[in-house]
């Protein structure tokens, strides 16, 4: 049983530290990116934080790097306003909406914004979305926004009930998990750790 909680535990703190560092590792996953493309396009991403005119300064040939160049600022600024220069630009070699979908997503998980993740078209970066706002939220509400219609989706919504239902200790959380195995470790979970 100890064991049990421990793993869940570590899981737990896993997936804490995945989501507050997923921005830095897209970061220098960009920097790699645009590296490739070009040596001063690399330095225009490395300095994107300080606004989206360094953005502007990449050429539409490099159009990947301008996507993530604007998700880095939207992000850092807290503004899906400038996710919408994702969708102003025309590429046919690099469609847009996949990276304004996840410009969407990165600005939601930085503002806890639900309402703003229900704007995102992707299944996936929608539920999770959902999932963060809901965990800085500490919103159960806001996890029983996400569908249980498919495996992945179910595992976003469930995953999200038991971290809120840990967080708050509030096992009757639990009772809202649709896999049976999850709502029985979740159940033991919280107990274990309000007693």
């Amino acid at each position: 049983m100890k064991k049990k909680y421990l793993i869940i535990s570590i899981l737990i703190v896993t997936v804490i530290i995945i989501s507050g560092s997923y921005l830095y590792i897209l970061y220098n996953e960009g920097i790699s990116i645009c590296k490739e493309a070009s040596p001063g396009t690399a330095i225009i991403v490395g300095e994107a934080f300080t606004g989206i005119d360094n953005c502007n300064m990449i050429g539409n040939n490099e159009i990947r790097c301008k996507y993530l160049c604007i998700e880095y600022v939207a992000s850092n600024q807290k503004s899906e306003a400038l996710c919408e220069r994702i969708l102003q630009i025309n590429s046919l070699s690099t469609p847009n909406k996949p990276f304004y979908d996840e410009c969407l997503k990165m600005v939601g998980s930085e503002k806890s914004d639900e309402n703003l993740c229900k704007n995102i078209e992707n299944d996936e970066q929608r539920n999770e979305c959902l999932r963060n706002a809901a965990q800085t939220q500490k919103d159960e509400n806001i996890c029983k926004q996400i569908p249980t219609t498919t495996f992945e989706s179910t595992h976003f919504h469930d995953d999200c009930l038991s971290e809120i239902a840990i967080a708050k200790k509030d096992v009757s959380i639990c009772e809202m998990i649709v896999d049976e195995p999850e709502k029985s470790e979740c159940s033991i979970m919280v107990e274990q750790i309000s007693h």
